[in-house]
């Protein structure tokens, strides 16, 4: 791994000053290794090889890869692990973000299987669960390329509450929407799984270089905010049911195609629902 030389180097939210040594070191095996390539091994290299100077090609590059050896030899002993120290500090947010995601799928796993599980013990995995996503969030909100960044707002607590509603299954309104979340969160769950199982050598020590789950995280927060939006408590699931139940009347009778028209449901926007909305409400009254 090549680091630009500099007194200290940017991973997210964290800065790491460099050593003096750790630089100098660094780039003396960079320039080594280059230096192979340039010389030794480049295209032109193998183009000028003859009979009579492969003898003596060959010698150079043994002595020269001999001396690059050594060197990052020394360099893997010593300053691998200032550096190395870094990356690893770097990538614990995703760690634990797979710990705690790998412990929340479980545990979901059994309940869903009929186990009788404590409600402490639940809520305490999930909590831990919202911590980590929440953290994961807030980096890629801060950090990485502007127009791919999480927006906010997000809230993993509130998204988890929503989907806890009563049997939204069943509930079109709801059930329209929520399942989208519900699919997004799970495709996030599993691509964590599969980043655990892979390991760290093959995940990104930035969090917004890792562009399957950041953009599976992205499509999750974007399907909350409609969610919160239109059913964030109870109050606006049961205004989001009732003008639903507006919305089908309308959709029943013979102002169906014209409804669903954006061309010409203006009339049926303006003049028709708001009415109707006052007829249904006043018959709810009537009932209470």
């Amino acid at each position: 791994m090549f680091w630009e030389r500099g007194e200290a180097i940017r991973i997210d939210d964290q800065v790491h000053e460099i050593s003096n040594f750790a630089n100098v070191d660094h780039f003396n095996c960079k320039q080594a290794l280059c230096m192979i390539w340039q010389v030794q091994i480049s295209p032109e290299a193998f183009t000028d090889l003859n009979s009579e100077t492969w003898v003596s090609w060959k010698k150079e590059t043994i002595k020269s890869l001999k001396e690059f050896e050594k060197m990052y030899v020394k360099h893997e002993k010593v300053t691998n692990k200032e550096l190395g120290g870094y990356i690893a500090l770097s990538f614990i947010p995703l760690t634990d973000m797979w710990e705690a995601n790998w412990n929340y799928f479980n545990i979901l796993k059994l309940i869903n299987d009929g186990e009788n599980i404590p409600d402490f013990r639940f809520k305490a995995i999930e909590d831990k669960f919202i911590e980590k996503m929440t953290r994961l969030c807030t980096l890629l909100t801060n950090y990485g390329e502007e127009e791919k960044r999480v927006r906010q707002p997000w809230d993993i607590r509130q998204m988890l509450w929503v989907l806890k509603t009563d049997d939204w299954q069943n509930i079109k309104p709801f059930h329209f929407y929520l399942q989208a979340l519900n699919d997004n969160l799970n495709k996030v769950v599993e691509e964590l799984i599969q980043m655990r199982k892979a390991g760290v050598l093959r995940a990104r020590y930035s969090m917004p270089l890792n562009e399957t789950m950041r953009d599976l995280i992205f499509a999750m927060v974007e399907s909350d905010k409609i969610v919160q939006w239109l059913m964030g408590d109870k109050q606006r699931q049961d205004q989001f049911r009732f003008l639903y139940e507006v919305c089908k009347v309308i959709f029943e009778t013979c102002l169906k195609d014209t409804m669903i028209d954006d061309t010409k449901n203006q009339t049926v926007l303006e003049q028709i629902i708001p009415p109707l909305c006052s007829f249904m409400t006043m018959k709810n009254i009537l009932r209470i």
